[in-house]
């Protein structure tokens, strides 16, 4: 194994890019864009977004609304690497229904390496 010098890894650790996962799950009545969908792994400012964006004026954390900005953060198109969301769309994203918020959910949280209280915390 090659040995590098802590500038090198610095600069490896610094240049690294998200990965990009084509997302695997079939999405119940939206068959039709199978394969077409893809999730960039979220950072942890990504995630502390997702957090802040969803507390209620109360300063506690609504789970749905942390799980819509990860995935308004996570979701892009497989072939562009586009994101499909803004930031703005994390209420409309947060209505949508749990059988298709969870499956994406659990490949966010599997695909950028997180558990689900990683992802809860304030």
């Amino acid at each position: 194994m090659a040995k590098f010098t802590k500038e090198q890894i610095q600069e490896k650790l610094l240049n690294r890019k998200k990965r990009l996962i084509k997302l695997e799950v079939s999405l119940p009545d939206l068959e039709e864009i199978d394969d077409q969908l893809a999730l960039v792994e979220l950072s942890a400012k990504d995630v502390e977004f997702a957090q802040n964006a969803s507390k209620g004026p109360d300063g506690q954390t609504n789970e749905v609304s942390t799980l819509a900005g990860m995935v308004s953060r996570a979701l892009v198109m497989y072939e562009t690497k586009e994101r499909i969301f803004t930031d703005n769309h994390i209420d409309a994203i947060a209505e949508w229904g749990l059988l298709v918020l969870q499956p994406l959910g659990n490949a966010i949280r599997e695909s950028s390496g997180l558990t689900q209280e990683q992802a809860r915390k304030n």
